[in-house]
């Protein structure tokens, strides 16, 4: 049978093994970074620190005139390329909320303009679409969202 004693030990001799083994690796791992920092105490690193100028040399540079932007001939700038065309979702959210005249929920709102629709064929893509347009809309208080339900304009508690 295997005493106390014997397992302390045996436990004792492992973990003085260890010890050295790891006194060693630390010898070993100092006289390389000794090694490391001699080498480079001579070389010069140099400035490695990009970005903008100090101030202070922001002085010596010349500043050239501005040049005026031309001005823009379009009408409604705010409006550009294909997205002018096309209607946005905003439409078609107030129109079902005008049709069924009472509030309704997003998820039947989104499956309403999902059916009146034929360009998108996945609803979990629809919804991606259409739920930025409703945020928007909450937050420009075109639209507000009062207990689960979405009524048109503003809402008397």
């Amino acid at each position: 049978m295997i005493s106390l004693d014997s397992i302390l030990n045996s436990n004792l001799e492992l973990l003085k093994e260890q010890e050295t083994q790891l006194l060693k690796s630390l010898d070993f791992l100092q006289r390389a970074k000794q090694l490391f920092e001699s080498q480079t105490e001579g070389t010069y690193r140099g400035n490695r620190r990009g970005g903008k100028p100090k101030v202070s040399n922001l002085v010596n540079l010349k500043i050239g005139k501005k040049v005026r932007k031309a001005r823009t001939t379009n009408t409604n700038p705010g409006i550009k390329g294909k997205r002018s065309a096309r209607p946005g979702y905003l439409n078609t959210i107030t129109n079902i909320l005008k049709e069924k005249n009472k509030p309704i929920g997003s998820g039947e709102l989104i499956d309403a303009m999902f059916k009146s629709q034929s360009k998108n064929k996945n609803i979990k893509h629809f919804r991606t679409l259409v739920y930025p347009t409703l945020t928007k809309a909450y937050k420009s208080k075109v639209l507000q969202l009062k207990k689960g339900l979405i009524h048109l304009g503003k809402v008397e508690a």
